[in-house]
């Protein structure tokens, strides 16, 4: 999960948890989400568009995507 507003991070771990999955990382930017990716090389990444950092959620997923070919689920919380 990558998502910078720990709050929704947790409903979307307890939402995964309690549906049978098994999230094995929370992050909040885009370098941790790569180095999540590299450590435990997920079956799926669920990025938030907009992360902290200078490097945005859809860049973010596309380098995910290029070095792990990691498929990604976009979402936000912003209604905007």
């Amino acid at each position: 999960i990558v998502e910078d507003e720990r709050l929704i991070a947790q409903e979307l771990e307890d939402t995964l948890t309690e549906w049978g999955y098994s999230p094995i990382a929370v992050v909040a930017s885009s370098a941790e989400a790569m180095g999540a990716a590299e450590t435990f090389r997920p079956d799926v990444v669920l990025m938030d568009i907009r992360i902290k950092g200078s490097v945005d959620g859809v860049t973010t997923a596309s380098l995910l995507q290029q070095s792990w070919d990691i498929p990604v689920i976009y979402l936000t919380a912003h209604s905007d």
